[in-house]
């Protein structure tokens, strides 16, 4: 988890440790998209992306080893009104690695026009 999911291991939230231990010891699968019967299956969204009105917000840790900054960048180019912003020193929780960041950034975005000409 931390090698994966996270920049800064030591800012791992206890109970994040703990809820993925107690996912553990379950039976059946633990991965989100294991079993796509409880989820949903996948659907590609990228035909209609360009026809999104709203303004969007891809927010993204530059050392995310899922998927890299430039994946937010096409997202925010198919988008007519996308944005990207990328965090260094942040993996795939930023939210969690730096609240205060993450938060401030969220509401900058928010605070932003509503519509963009």
């Amino acid at each position: 988890m931390a090698r994966l999911e996270w920049y800064d291991e030591s800012k791992i939230p206890d109970s994040t440790v703990d809820q993925r231990y107690q996912n553990s010891l379950l039976d059946g699968p633990r991965l989100v998209g294991a079993d796509w019967g409880n989820t949903g299956t996948p659907e590609d969204l990228g035909p209609v992306l360009h026809t999104i009105k709203s303004r969007v917000l891809f927010l993204w840790g530059l050392y995310d080893p899922f998927l890299v900054p430039e994946y937010a960048l096409s997202l925010a180019r198919t988008v007519p009104n996308g944005d990207v912003y990328v965090m260094d020193k942040a993996s795939h929780h930023m939210e969690e690695e730096y609240p205060e960041d993450y938060s401030r950034v969220v509401k900058a975005f928010l605070a932003g026009p509503d519509e963009i000409d």
